[in-house]
């Protein structure tokens, strides 16, 4: 059985993900976003920021320096931008 919090939380989870979609398909018109499907940006953001640090002895072998720097956070959300708004003026 799933409990009373478990549902609440599901429930915000699932309006904040139709934001983010709603968002993305508004950028995507202006030229902004790149031309991803709005009902898997949620997951392609999750997996993107996620990953480097959830595989983190794989990101090791794969990447210089210091995962946790500042510089090296940096650069990985750079790319991210980079990659899902190519029209994003910085």
């Amino acid at each position: 059985m799933i409990g009373g919090a478990t549902i609440a939380a599901a429930k915000v989870g699932a309006e904040d993900k139709l934001l983010g979609a709603k968002l993305f398909s508004h950028k995507r018109e202006l030229g902004v976003a790149a031309p991803i499907d709005a009902d898997v940006i949620y997951y392609i953001v999750v997996g993107a920021t996620s990953l480097p640090f959830i595989n983190h002895a794989e990101a090791r072998m794969l990447l210089t320096g210091d995962l946790g720097s500042d510089e090296q956070i940096d650069s990985h959300v750079a790319g991210i931008l980079a990659m899902l708004l190519p029209g994003r003026r910085a």
